[in-house]
């Protein structure tokens, strides 16, 4: 029973950590892509603005920044999912105490960025955002073209998931 449940836990993990791996991979592609072929990812930038009826300017650096950002936390985690991986298959305590080890550092990270990120006014940073998305709510919009029925299908949502 107990090497049963061993060889279970082995694959578990394995199978666990080769799905963050193919994922990871697949987000650092899309991070490559964004970076690479900018036109045609400005160009959907453009159309989403032109459909959401939006008239302010983006700023296009900060997408460029989150693309970078996007392609060291991927390339983190497909380091990560590989040291899982390769140390549950081949049951290699270093490569799974390295794994340990990151995992361990990542949660921590995690942790103090949740402490330090919440650690703001709430008032301000949660409370005057919804006030302010409440009073542009409009009951009699219904042409779904209109700005406004984004505003009203939202706080609809949010009412019936709070019944």
């Amino acid at each position: 029973m107990e090497s049963c449940m061993s060889t279970m836990v082995k694959y578990l993990l394995f199978t666990t950590n080769f799905l963050i791996f193919i994922l990871g991979l697949t987000v650092f592609g899309l991070g490559i892509w964004v970076l690479v072929d900018k036109p045609s990812f400005l160009t959907l930038f453009e159309e989403a603005q032109s459909v959401s009826g939006t008239t302010d300017s983006f700023n296009v650096e900060i997408y460029t920044s989150a693309a970078y950002i996007l392609l060291v936390v991927s390339f983190l985690v497909v380091l990560i999912s590989f040291f899982g991986c390769c140390g549950a298959i081949k049951e290699n305590k270093c490569m799974l105490g390295t794994y340990f080890t990151l995992i361990l550092a990542l949660f921590i990270v995690m942790v103090v960025g949740a402490v330090l990120g919440y650690s703001g006014d709430l008032d301000t940073t949660i409370k005057k955002p919804l006030k302010e998305a409440l009073s542009k709510y409009k009951d009699d919009v219904t042409e779904q073209t209109n700005p406004l029925f984004a505003y009203k299908a939202a706080w609809n949502e949010v009412q019936q998931e709070l019944q």
